[in-house]
This record gives structure tokens, C-alpha cells and sequence, in this order.
């Protein structure tokens, strides 16, 4: 088993952002990430690489996520990704469908089609599985 940590929590306030774009860009599915708030974001992910599954505990402050056709073709592991949100709220829009969800909710997303989302309302900290 491989263990991967990164943690947004001893950089400066202008690379935190970058640093969770750009890694969680590498470490999961490629997407465009946005934040409202760059100089209050806090992130922190711990993935437990076994083989065929990985599983993640993810934090972090107010998100928008947005998967567009043109990333899925650059980059498509074809894979579902299984979320238990822990803490705070989200939306996900995906295959004509919108929901909203909240912390004791499992929400599944499909990598190989579009989808948009956020998660963490109000700058609260969004915590995930």
C-alpha cells in the first residue's frame, strides 16, 4: 500500500491554491478547480494508493469543480468515483441530473462524462471520503 499526504497548511497564501490545482489535477481526475476566496483556502488529502481502488480523505474550503468533454478526452481512466461527504454540502451536475447533498450522503461521478459541482458553502470546510 502507498500512502500520498499534501496539506495546503505551511505554504504562502498565494500558492495554496495553485499548489491543490495542480496536484489534485495529477493525484485525481484532471478538472478546472475555483475557489472565491484564494487567500482564505485551506486543503489538505491523504490517499491510500491499493492497487486497484484508491481511497482519499480530502478538506478543503469552498471549491467549484468543472470536468469539461475536451479534459475527458485528453485524460479518461474510465473509472466512478464514490464520495462520503463527512462535513458541509455540495452540488454536483452531471448527465442532465442536478443534485445537492450533504454531510452522511454518498454521491457517485462518472469520469467519463462532463460534469460541474462545488462543494463547501459559505468558505466552510468541506470534508470528504
Amino acid at each position: 500500500m502507498k500512502i500520498l499526504e499534501w496539506n495546503t497548511r505551511n505554504l504562502a497564501v498565494s500558492d495554496r491554491f495553485p499548489y491543490w490545482y495542480d496536484t489534485m489535477s495529477q493525484a485525481h481526475l484532471h478538472a478546472w478547480l475555483a475557489t472565491d476566496d484564494p487567500a482564505r483556502f485551506h486543503a489538505s488529502a491523504r490517499v491510500f494508493d491499493l492497487g486497484t481502488v484508491q481511497l482519499s480523505t480530502m478538506s478543503h474550503h469552498t471549491l467549484r469543480v468543472h470536468r469539461t468533454a475536451k479534459l475527458i478526452r485528453q485524460s479518461d481512466p474510465e473509472i466512478f468515483k464514490l464520495h462520503l461527504l463527512l462535513g458541509g454540502a455540495g452540488g454536483l451536475r452531471q448527465a442532465g441530473r442536478d443534485v445537492t447533498f450533504r454531510a452522511g450522503q454518498f454521491l457517485t461521478i462518472d469520469s467519463s462524462r462532463p460534469y460541474q459541482g462545488w462543494r463547501g458553502p459559505d468558505g466552510d470546510s468541506a470534508k470528504a471520503l
